[in-house]
Order: structure tokens, then sequence, then C-alpha cells
């Protein structure tokens, strides 16, 4: 890292379970060489949510019939687009909270 003029280093943890809670956090530093000395910045952002257990009717109940119930319904696991919502969404709260947390005076929206 300090061996050159400047540096970034980032860490992620993406967690999605079904039915429980989504979690996104975010650790992004920094690392200068400068006058000689060597300046190293951290910060850190968490965004979680509350997740639903994704379903899928099965053939024992007509299109139209399952609203608001789990009947004749079974459960599935997240697509790659919802996973993918749900990385970009949790992320940016992760984010907007590590941002905040290093420049507390600046007001910035999701």
């Amino acid at each position: 890292g300090a061996l050159v003029e400047s540096s970034t280093f980032a860490a992620f943890e993406f967690k999605v379970k079904a039915g429980e809670k989504g979690t996104y956090e975010a650790h992004v530093g920094t690392c200068r060489k400068y006058n000689g000395t060597i300046q190293l910045g951290w910060t850190y952002g968490h965004g979680e949510g509350d997740l639903i257990s994704p379903r899928i009717r099965t053939k024992k109940v007509p299109a139209g019939d399952c609203h608001g119930t789990t009947r004749g319904m079974k459960k599935r696991g997240f697509n790659d687009d919802e996973i993918k919502r749900l990385n970009d969404g949790l992320g940016s709260y992760a984010f907007k909270e590590a941002a905040k947390r290093a420049q507390p005076s600046v007001r910035m929206t999701v």
C-alpha cells in the first residue's frame, strides 16, 4: 500500500437468507505516502433489510387464486435478478452510511 503515492482498498460482505435479514457491509480505506509520512483512513457502513421467503405457485391453485395466501405455493430461492437487486439496494445504504461516517457534514440521498 504505502510504497506508492496512494492506494485504496475495499472489503465487502453480502449475505442473503430467505425469510430472514439481508445484510451488506462495506469497509473502505485509503493509504498514502505524503511528505515522508504514511497516512491511513478507513470507514465502514452497513445495510440491512427484512427478506421474504420467495415462493412459486403450483398447479394445485389456478392463476389469480393465490393472492394473500401461501396456499398452493412452494418455497423457491432468489433468482439472479433478485440477488442483483438486493445487492444493489443494500449496498447503496451501506456505502451511504460509510460516506456519512467519513464526511458527516455532507448530505446524500440514495
